[in-house]
């Protein structure tokens, strides 16, 4: 990834969206996008770094990267916030019930913790900002609970049995039904996005209209979480 941005990028009027349409601009798109080499941290040869400034509708601008290194085939991709620090926190609560839910486009800011009130379990927040969704959130946090689980066995099976069972919920997670039913799914869920810069994001699906299953709430930040944010 490179070290300097240029400090400033020309910004294209990107189409309008209707529903059912592609939330993000795809990098890959007939989009303007600034294009510089950069330095690979794998192999120290130079890659391509794509940036391209865009809007979410209902959202805000973000800046989209991504890095590929045609030598040793690293490939990265980031998203950082387009804007300043907001007058408040966010807190997006969503309840994940059907499909469509788990294909809820997600901004997650690297100052936001996810959380998943019914399994106990909280990522906190993250090295670098991410544009996924509440399944790519999941399968993510798989991947890595799974690292070094075969290890956990053999030294500290207390904790590997604690993970196991963590990963089994995760994985129920990901098997929600096509559409809501009469009676709740077993594998429901919700899921909390809490990030004090204000930044971070939860698809409406019901836009322009209220989403029943997503709430967000503002806060005035503590002192830590201003001392953290910087």
């Amino acid at each position: 990834m490179a070290e300097n941005m240029p400090t400033k990028i020309e910004e294209e009027p990107l189409p309008r969206m209707n529903a059912g349409t592609q939330l993000f601009e795809d990098l890959d798109a007939n989009v303007s996008a600034t294009e510089i080499e950069s330095l690979c941290m794998r192999c120290e040869k130079n890659g391509l770094t794509k940036i391209m400034l865009t809007r979410i509708p209902h959202f805000k601008s973000i800046i989209l990267m991504s890095f590929e290194c045609p030598h040793c085939g690293l490939q990265n991709n980031e998203v950082q916030s387009g804007e300043a620090l907001q007058e408040k926190g966010h807190r997006y609560e969503v309840k994940c019930t059907n499909k469509s839910d788990l294909s809820r486009q997600v901004v997650r800011n690297n100052s936001a913790s996810v959380s998943i009130p019914e399994f106990e379990f909280t990522a906190p927040p993250a090295t670098n900002s991410t544009l996924t969704t509440v399944e790519g959130l999941i399968s993510r946090f798989i991947e890595d609970l799974s690292m070094d689980q075969e290890q956990r066995k053999e030294v500290v099976p207390e904790m590997y049995t604690v993970i196991e069972a963590l990963l089994v919920k995760l994985r129920n997670a990901l098997e929600l039904p096509e559409e809501d039913g009469d009676e709740k799914s077993a594998n429901a869920f919700t899921m909390v996005v809490d990030d004090p810069s204000g930044n971070s994001y939860v698809e409406n699906l019901c836009v322009p209209n209220a989403d029943p299953k997503l709430s967000i709430h503002y806060y005035r930040r503590t002192r830590e979480q201003m001392i953290q944010l910087g």
